[in-house]
């Protein structure tokens, strides 16, 4: 991919959240109710159990025999059953228990929450998906970040959008794709390009990449997320959950190698840059480490990132160093 991190039309799913009123028309009580009337009739904690486990018990009670604090203590005795609940509940008000329901409340105001199925994103440099918008957000949503070059004089950078939760975009899906063109001629990571998902109610994806320095901007609008299905979907989910070590692996040795590049790049063009502050045979050191974090570059489909970490990190170091000669010498100077 040609960009570089500095820093779905969704298939939507419903959640349902209803607020319940407090005044109650008269009909037939479910089990819960009844359960929270008996307790505050004995004077019990709203949260007690409705009934305890039993076994082969049985527990019979007339209608004579309704007194709350009895009923309660049977209850935390494990010798209450809901058949008895029922039955008491039907002499006190006349109706029959409907045990199928499950609240106690009359729900008045329904929201509609939609969500995005699966995360939208890009694909950045070595392949990674790297997520703008996670699974579950919220729509309406808008979220920006912004990006840069791989290259030094790059001028146009290929925006690809993909959907999905794998942490490489090529095993995620790819919804579309366009370029941001006439971005002036600079060093790798000075360009600062804003990639923004904005995702309206109606679930429409418009993704834009703009160019901060100049203002020249591009975009795209995603109509749908490629005809998935529920199952597709879920079965995308389930990829990302079966191959989530595999994948972690695979990205960690990417950024490895992402971060090596990146070094070996500011380590060469600051060696450029003050060469004549720096010891010829403390540079030729310098460059025999940058030949073998390469050599290993090189070997990254086999190399492990700790590997690449390490012979990074023993470059970072070493030019730090020799650039502190160099500081302290222009100091004396």
């Amino acid at each position: 991919m040609v960009i570089y991190d500095k820093q779905r039309q969704q298939q939507q799913r419903s959640f349902i959240t209803g607020l319940a009123t407090t005044q109650r028309p008269r009909r037939p009580p479910t089990r819960c109710w009844l359960w929270m009337a008996v307790a505050s009739a004995a004077g019990a904690p709203e949260h007690a159990p409705p009934y305890a486990s039993h076994r082969g018990h049985d527990m019979k009670i007339d209608s004579g025999q309704f007194n709350p604090d009895a009923l309660w203590k049977r209850s935390l005795a494990g010798k209450l059953q809901m058949a008895h609940v029922d039955h008491l509940g039907k002499l006190t008000t006349e109706f029959e228990p409907e045990p199928d329901k499950k609240t106690a409340g009359d729900v008045t105001d329904v929201l509609l929450l939609d969500v995005t199925p699966l995360s939208l994103g890009i694909e950045t440099l070595g392949g990674v998906f790297t997520k703008l918008i996670n699974r579950n957000t919220t729509i309406p949503t808008k979220k920006s970040q912004v990006f840069s070059t791989a290259a030094d004089g790059q001028t146009q950078v290929e925006i690809k959008v993909h959907q999905g939760e794998r942490e490489m975009a090529c095993d995620n899906k790819l919804l579309g794709q366009f370029s941001l063109v006439g971005i002036p001629p600079a060093p790798r990571g000075v360009p600062q390009i804003e990639v923004t998902f904005d995702i309206d109610a109606n679930g429409i994806v418009h993704v834009s990449a703009r160019d901060k320095g100049t203002g020249k901007e591009q975009q795209i609008v995603i109509q749908s997320s490629g005809g998935l299905s529920k199952e597709e979907i879920e079965n995308m989910i389930k990829n990302a959950e079966r191959y989530a070590e595999a994948d972690k692996q695979k990205k960690e040795t990417v950024e490895a190698v992402n971060q090596a590049e990146g070094i070996i790049h500011d380590t060469e063009s600051k060696m450029d840059e003050f060469k004549d502050q720096l010891p010829e045979e403390e540079c030729n050191k310098l460059k025999e480490k940058i030949t073998k974090v390469r050599e290993i570059l090189s070997k990254k489909d086999t190399e492990s990132a700790e590997s690449i970490k390490q012979a990074t990190n023993d470059l970072q170091q070493a030019s730090l160093k020799l650039f502190e000669m160099a500081y302290k010498k222009m100091l004396r100077q």
